[in-house]
């Protein structure tokens, strides 16, 4: 996807404009911070989260997902951020909408972090639809797929803990 690969090298935040200044500050890291976290916890109800993870586990280096987060917002004036280093990301639909400016919402990622502007937020109950593809970690990190020699059977493992 060209336009990923272009805010990765260039580690800027795509439309500067529209995202706010402490958000475009918090995404130019490739890890959450504290603050960040704080960030987001301003605009979104944490407990009342919800996510739906659908995985296609065939065999190969990679591995294609679907995820659908519900999350209720507190306030429509804030920015959000939500993490995601993999690979790729096919598709974003917040809401039943796939563009922000005449481009598609995947280009509101940096390679760690998707950005939403607040103008595309609800308060109360947002639907976030992400379709993605990931490479199968083999640092100790992420999700892991092995064949064992001895028996020849394939397993899967993550090591996907929230922050």
């Amino acid at each position: 996807m060209y336009a990923a690969s272009y805010f990765i090298r260039r580690r800027a935040p795509p439309y500067q404009h529209v995202i706010s200044n402490k958000i475009q500050h918090e995404v130019s890291h490739s890890y959450l911070t504290k603050e960040g976290a704080n960030i987001r916890t301003e605009v979104i109800h944490g407990g009342k989260t919800q996510y739906n993870v659908f995985l296609n586990l065939d065999s190969g280096s990679t591995y294609e997902g679907h995820i659908q987060i519900l999350f209720n917002a507190k306030t429509d004036e804030e920015d959000i951020f939500l993490d995601y280093s993999g690979k790729n990301l096919v598709s974003v639909k917040l809401n039943g909408v796939t563009s922000f400016e005449d481009k598609p919402l995947t280009a509101l990622w940096n390679g760690h972090f998707l950005m939403i502007p607040s103008s595309l937020i609800n308060i109360g109950l947002n639907k976030l639809e992400i379709n993605f593809v990931n490479e199968y970690s083999k640092t100790g990190n992420g999700f892991h797929r092995f064949c064992d020699p001895a028996d020849g059977r394939v397993y899967t493992y993550t090591h996907s803990e929230p922050y």
